[in-house]
């Protein structure tokens, strides 16, 4: 199961991306926050699989964010869903360690695919682990 979590300052967007997310087959939801104070806390404790994260917060800012997220849980995928993609802020985001870099106003849609997408790969790796564990044989310890 994909734990997704969400940093966004809009409500409008965050309950839009809970709507269209939360029907996905083998992925959770497990919060969101509107400011980077509040998701700090929340990404230590739980360790997500997978961030939504704007650029502009209420009390700082997603680059930041994003650099706590890539130090503390570097094998968190983020995806950055942001009003202001100007080519500054997705090479700096990318060179960060940001998997994906999106427009809120154009690719919206495409943040959903790659959120269900994700969940789908995720499901694939557990089964083939959980495959690979059971075909492994118990060796005699003399």
């Amino acid at each position: 199961m994909l734990k997704l979590f969400i940093v966004d300052d809009s409500k409008l967007i965050v309950d839009r991306l809970v709507n269209l997310l939360s029907d996905v087959e083998g992925l959770r939801i497990i919060g969101h926050a509107n400011s980077a104070v509040v998701a700090k806390e929340y990404i230590r404790r739980s360790g997500p699989d997978f961030v939504i994260l704007d650029i502009h917060l209420r009390d700082g800012n997603g680059i930041d964010l994003l650099k706590f997220i890539k130090m503390n849980t570097p094998l968190t995928e983020v995806m950055m869903l942001t009003n202001y993609p100007e080519e500054d802020y997705r090479k700096k985001c990318l060179e960060l360690g940001a998997e994906y870099f999106l427009d809120k106003s154009i690719e919206f849609e495409k943040a959903i695919l790659i959120c269900r997408q994700s969940a789908k790969r995720s499901e694939q790796m557990k089964n083939e682990d959980a495959n690979s564990i059971s075909n492994i044989s118990p060796t005699k310890l003399n």
